[in-house]
């Protein structure tokens, strides 16, 4: 599974590792994505009427929202938990946007999780000192792992019906026309909804309100204007569909916390010293 990214940010809530004996079991609703590496034992889990089990080698995603009874069905089960936030430039829930909450097994997965698992047993002193240690470590186990989106066990059968093909093909929409004063009523009206079922739609979906999505893209194009042209700020607003450069310039500096002169003036200064370094 191919999933657009742009300009990643990661959050690593909670990293730990669990052990459990036989009678363990519990019921909850996660409020974050959470990764399950099973290191050793089983696991019976259960979440959306079905039952599944689970072995060392196995790795569990859950999506935000769901909730699931678990118990251990080994004498003994050990595993590491990792609750964590993930977002991009063009999604808030880049994988609640995909389908790909569920069960991943298989030698290539076993292989990753395992290495996963045994570094950060191997480094656990390190880890309590040094959280740069611990976002390298899982970055090498998500980059790997995210090549098998889509071939898991799902948790939920993807929808594949007219309104969530007719959502994908509007993302793709608004990425590519995101210079256009395009409106939350003409989204609506493109999805045949009603404007309030959309925005509470398209917010469950995208874990965002349609407004906040168009000025998360429209800053990612205001900042490649800036970095890369010579548009002035006022050209720049104007291209962007910002009432005045004012509007323009408060709501950049509301998204990245510098204004749009500020900002063009530190990556010339940056851009000359790398240049500067070469020579």
């Amino acid at each position: 599974m191919n999933i657009p990214v742009k300009q990643l940010s990661l959050n690593i809530k909670l990293c730990r590792y669990v052990r459990h004996e036989e009678k363990w079991q519990e019921s909850k609703k996660k409020p974050d994505y959470t990764l399950w590496n099973i290191h050793e034992g089983s696991l019976e889990i259960q979440i959306n009427g079905r039952e599944h089990t689970v072995g060392a080698g196995d790795v569990i995603l859950f999506h935000p929202g769901d909730t699931y009874r678990a118990r251990c069905k080994a004498p003994r089960c050990r595993f590491l938990v990792t609750f964590f936030t993930i977002d991009t430039g063009n999604y808030t829930n880049v994988l609640k946007a995909y389908n790909t909450a569920g069960i991943y097994r298989g030698e290539k997965i076993a292989a990753l999780s395992n290495r996963f698992c045994e570094t950060f047993l191997a480094n656990y002193d390190v880890l309590t000192f040094s959280t740069l240690k611990l976002y390298a470590m899982f970055l090498d186990f998500f980059d790997g792992f995210s090549d098998f989106f889509g071939t898991q066990i799902p948790f939920r059968e993807e929808v594949r019906d007219q309104a969530s093909e007719k959502m994908k093909n509007l993302l793709n929409y608004l990425e590519e026309h995101v210079e256009d004063n395009i409106t939350v009523r003409q989204m609506a009206d493109y999805m045949d909804v009603s404007e309030k079922y959309f925005i509470n739609y398209f917010r469950l979906n995208i874990g965002t309100s349609p407004k906040q999505y168009l000025i998360r893209l429209k800053m990612n194009d205001a900042l490649k204007l800036i970095q890369n042209s010579t548009l002035s700020q006022s050209e720049i607003a104007a291209r962007l569909n910002f009432s005045d450069s004012y509007a323009f310039s408060k709501a950049f500096k509301k998204f990245y916390g510098e204004a749009p002169s500020v900002m063009r003036r530190q990556l010339r200064e940056e851009k000359m010293e790398d240049s500067a370094e070469e020579s």
